[in-house]
């Protein structure tokens, strides 16, 4: 008689029976992962789409949402600013609409020249970086660095 351990694999065999793994097609959290609630950026998020009770000059209530009222304020206060040299709120207003400007990141090996890896140093060039890591190992000692990776745990 062949047993039922006999067509599972090794992994199968060591869960056992009272497995907690997932099942195919088995969902364990329906409602997915839960929303921030206690963030401020949530809070703010949900305060910006209410509506103000507040009234406007001629005493009529307002309609619009504080998202809609920044978003109609923010232009004039930049402008305002911009007359007095400022060009901040101009920026901010920028990075919101138009996205942050990527920021160019070189990265350059010895003297500016290119990167080269280890595949394309020759055995002598090798060896020579092996020896310099070598010499700087005291230097590291004496700042408290560990020796080895053993060390470091």
């Amino acid at each position: 008689m062949v047993s039922d351990d006999a067509s599972k694999t090794g992994k199968e065999k060591a869960r056992g029976a009272n497995s907690t793994s997932f099942k195919k097609g088995e969902v364990h959290n329906p409602n997915g992962r839960p929303k921030k609630t206690a963030c401020l950026t949530s809070l703010l998020v949900d305060e910006l789409k209410k509506k103000p009770k507040l009234k406007d000059g001629q005493g009529k209530a307002n309609d619009k949402t504080w998202a809609q009222l920044l978003a109609e304020a923010l232009p004039a206060a930049a402008y305002k600013a911009l007359l007095k040299g400022d060009i901040k709120p101009y920026a901010l207003i920028l990075e919101r609409v138009e996205g942050k400007v990527p920021q160019a990141i070189e990265a350059t090996g010895k003297d500016g020249g290119p990167i080269r890896y280890a595949r394309e140093l020759t055995d002598d060039e090798l060896d020579a970086e092996i020896e310099r890591l070598r010499r700087t190992r005291p230097a590291r000692r004496e700042a408290g660095a560990p020796e080895s990776a053993a060390e470091s745990t």
